[in-house]
């Protein structure tokens, strides 16, 4: 947050000054004031109390929120009139953070569920409020569900979306849950929010996700979360296939392939980060 505020960020997504000379020492200052207040940013806050921890004065901090806001760093939040982190900003720290090449370290188990199902196979990440397939094993049948690297989906009715946001931490959950907008794909897809955090509190006890048909009327997943060493979710893994090919006889049986798969990556990731 130190950073953020005394820099902002222009459409092409760099990081450029908002002052110079005498008024970027006197920006130094006012933000060095109010370091410990957004260091401590971890909750959200009503303008009041960042203004009690940051001593900014309240234009200048009024301007600064205003810029995080349209930026989508912050969220604002009408009911409590507090802000908290926005998901493009844990986004953009996250994927810093652990700046790996994740396609290569699950290359590997993607050729393997490949060759054991025959079905296609996904690696997503998530990318602000929406899915990325950023590595696909493709299937050799003849039908098989159409995708490409570089796609985008949404996360509430995509397997792999899912199991990414079950696995996130609770306050980058709420803050992404907050910032869809559930838009309705088939008679499956789920549009209430509290519905959601439902389904994604059974993914966790899972351990996995399914969807039902809720992004395309036709098409069956289950997806699971590659983990970082913290058991924070980096991507997922899915199997894809038209749904008349995916009994729940062949997911009870691909499931724990699936699973040791996304542990082996998991492990590998983590082994990599420490």
């Amino acid at each position: 947050m130190l950073l953020l505020a005394a820099t902002t960020v222009n459409r092409a997504g760099r990081w450029v000054s908002r002052a110079s000379g005498c008024e970027q020492e006197q920006r130094s200052y006012e933000i060095d004031r109010g370091a410990g207040g957004f260091q401590r940013f971890r909750q959200a806050l009503r303008f009041t109390d960042l203004v009690d921890r940051t001593g900014l004065p309240k234009a200048t901090l009024h301007r600064i929120l205003s810029t995080l806001l349209e930026e989508r760093l912050l969220h604002f939040d009408g009911t409590s009139k507090s802000y908290r982190l926005g998901i493009r900003l844990i986004t953009w720290a996250h994927n810093t953070w652990h700046g790996l090449d994740i396609r290569h370290i699950a290359a590997e188990e993607l050729k393997h569920l490949g060759e054991l199902t025959n079905e296609t196979i996904h690696l997503a990440i998530l990318d602000g409020e929406r899915t990325v397939y950023v590595d696909k094993h493709e299937s050799s049948q003849q039908v098989r569900m159409y995708s490409a690297v570089g796609k985008t989906g949404p996360v509430h009715c995509t397997g792999v979306g899912k199991v990414i946001a079950a696995f996130l931490e609770p306050t980058e959950r709420e803050a992404l849950v907050g910032q869809l907008s559930f838009d309705r794909y088939t008679a499956s897809t789920i549009t209430d929010p509290r519905l959601f955090m439902t389904e994604l509190d059974s993914i966790r006890e899972s351990g996995y996700g399914r969807d039902e048909r809720e992004h395309e009327d036709e098409i069956r997943c289950i997806a699971a979360p590659v983990l970082d060493h913290q058991g924070r979710s980096v991507a997922s893994i899915s199997i894809s296939a038209p749904a008349y090919r995916i009994s729940d006889d062949k997911i009870e049986q691909w499931l724990p392939q699936l699973l040791e798969s996304v542990r082996k990556v998991s492990e590998n990731y983590a082994r990599i980060l420490r």
